[in-house]
């Protein structure tokens, strides 16, 4: 089957198949309960990536007013205030 909304990028033939032609009988003789299972994983992986990058990135905080300042750090958290504080 043709894609006609793709462009085809040739190969060397010294360079052999690409990866997707090497999986691709394997994927179509997968059962649907194997190809969702996969699916599921590979998203979680997507997800569990994206999730340790957030968790990596500086934390910033932010205050308006006359006086504006922010700053950011890899330990910021929130801590509850004392009465009558910021």
């Amino acid at each position: 089957m043709t894609r006609p909304y793709l462009a085809v990028v040739p190969i060397k033939p010294e360079y052999g198949p690409t990866l997707g032609r090497l999986l691709s009988p394997r994927w179509r003789a997968a059962s649907p309960l194997t190809r969702a299972a996969v699916s599921i994983l590979a998203v979680a992986a997507v997800a569990a990536i994206v999730a340790g990058v957030l968790e990596l990135l500086n934390a910033q905080f932010f205050r308006g007013g006359r006086v504006p300042f922010s700053f950011s750090s890899r330990i910021l958290y929130l801590v509850p205030s004392d009465s009558g504080g910021y």
